[in-house]
């Protein structure tokens, strides 16, 4: 059976539970995941699918109202940019992209709304991409059974 966040990834929106986003609002958390956590020498959040992560757990894990601020948020976003820097998210670079991102934390003209959404995107991405199966298996493998305990390990190796 495929994961309930995959099925209806292909239609213009998603619905996760009751939590429902459109094709338009999933591109632009994409970018703001690839954002975050970019693509350099180890695959970055957006190529990973986080922002799927993270909407499975805004809709899990997150009251009514929350969901509501995100949602808020995810639009504001658009505006706020505009009305910064003159253009939409979604056409800047990377570097202004960053800005932007900063922005948001550091701005009083920013809606709580926005600010919500970002800390709450931040927040999912950051698990999200720490406990997904590639960088668990490939960047940072995990051991579920620690090494075995020597207790005749020479303790001249310790010495400096």
């Amino acid at each position: 059976m495929m994961p309930r966040y995959i099925q209806g990834a292909t239609t213009g929106t998603i619905a996760v539970g009751d939590f429902k986003i459109d094709e338009r609002g999933q591109t632009l958390l994409s970018e703001v995941v690839d954002t975050l956590i970019p693509k350099t020498d180890t695959k970055g959040a957006k190529e990973i699918g986080v922002h799927l992560f993270v909407l499975t757990m805004v809709d899990d894990c997150h009251s009514a109202s929350e969901q509501q601020s995100f949602t808020g948020g995810l639009g504001e976003l658009e505006r706020f940019t505009r009305n910064r820097f003159g253009r939409a998210f979604m056409d800047s670079d990377r570097p202004s992209r960053e800005r932007i991102l900063v922005e948001i934390t550091r701005s009083k003209a920013a809606l709580s709304d926005l600010k919500q959404f970002y800390k709450l995107a931040k927040r999912r991405t950051i698990q999200g991409y720490l406990e997904s199966e590639y960088f668990m298996a490939q960047v940072m493998p995990h051991k579920m059974i620690p090494d075995p305990y020597d207790g005749f390990y020479p303790a001249s190796k310790y010495e400096s």
